[in-house]
């Protein structure tokens, strides 16, 4: 069928002159003249004098090999196709903490004792799990801890908004550091759950309260996983599958690069 005086026929090959596309008699899909080269059959076959084609387009133009040249009757992928990844489980990332959380955070933490919430902290934790037999009543271990805890959690609250890329180098170090004691994956879960009960007790009743205890358990999920995933790389515990992946995460700048 003739579709309009710009339309040829040249080997069963209709061409369309006037949009530059050629179409065989059996197919209804336009192809661009940069493959009639390789589907013709012929690289030197002349064209119809009255079919023009793009002035970019010649007859030993690489492209016509790398699409056509397949087959001389089958057409090929205008690009090779691009290889899926497989299926692998993500790295462990932050939870993504918004503006309004971390203000929430900010001020909550201007309302808390530093001297006592990593005494704070410990409480919580010795109630959890049996730390005492960890720390073999060494009463200056524990004192030392306690301005640990504390000190975390100043960091984390100083880099909220790059909690990734500033408190997760840190928080492998601490957690690699501890591979030589008696730790177990119940100590990393504990030690998270201590301190989001100690946080909780210094924040107040108001409006804001179940906002302000869920963004600093985002905060503390996002440590404690750090830590236990870090522990566990190391060889020393299996840990569970982390909370963190329960839920929403993030990423962020500036931490220390020493734990204290």
């Amino acid at each position: 069928m003739l579709m309009g005086q710009s339309n040829v026929f040249e080997n069963n090959v209709e061409i369309y002159t006037d949009r530059q596309y050629w179409v065989p008699p059996t197919c209804t899909k336009r192809i661009s003249p940069d493959c009639l080269l390789g589907v013709s059959g012929d690289a030197n076959q002349k064209r119809h004098p009255r079919a023009t084609m793009h002035a970019e387009v010649t007859e030993t133009r690489s492209f016509n090999s790398d699409v056509c040249g397949a087959s001389k009757h089958h057409l090929a992928p205008t690009r090779s196709l691009r290889r899926c990844r497989s299926a692998s489980p993500g790295a462990v990332r932050a939870p993504l903490l918004t503006p309004e959380l971390q203000n929430l955070i900010r001020k909550s933490w201007q309302r808390i004792s530093k001297s006592l919430i990593g005494k704070s902290i410990y409480e919580n934790m010795a109630q959890k799990c049996d730390i005492a037999q960890t720390f073999a009543g060494d009463v200056s271990a524990i004192g030392r801890h306690e301005r640990y805890f504390a000190d975390l959690v100043q960091s984390a609250v100083d880099n909220l908004a790059d909690m990734e890329g500033a408190l997760r180098p840190w928080l492998e170090t601490i957690g690699k550091g501890h591979s030589g004691f008696a730790i177990k994956s119940k100590h990393w879960d504990a030690f998270g759950e201590a301190l989001v009960a100690a946080i909780s007790s210094w924040i107040g009743p108001g409006k804001t309260h179940r906002e302000t205890t869920r963004a600093w358990r985002l905060l503390f999920s996002f440590i404690s996983d750090r830590l236990g995933s870090s522990f566990q790389r190391n060889g020393m515990v299996r840990c569970p599958t982390p909370r963190i992946q329960l839920l929403t995460l993030v990423n962020g700048p500036n931490a220390p690069t020493t734990p204290p």
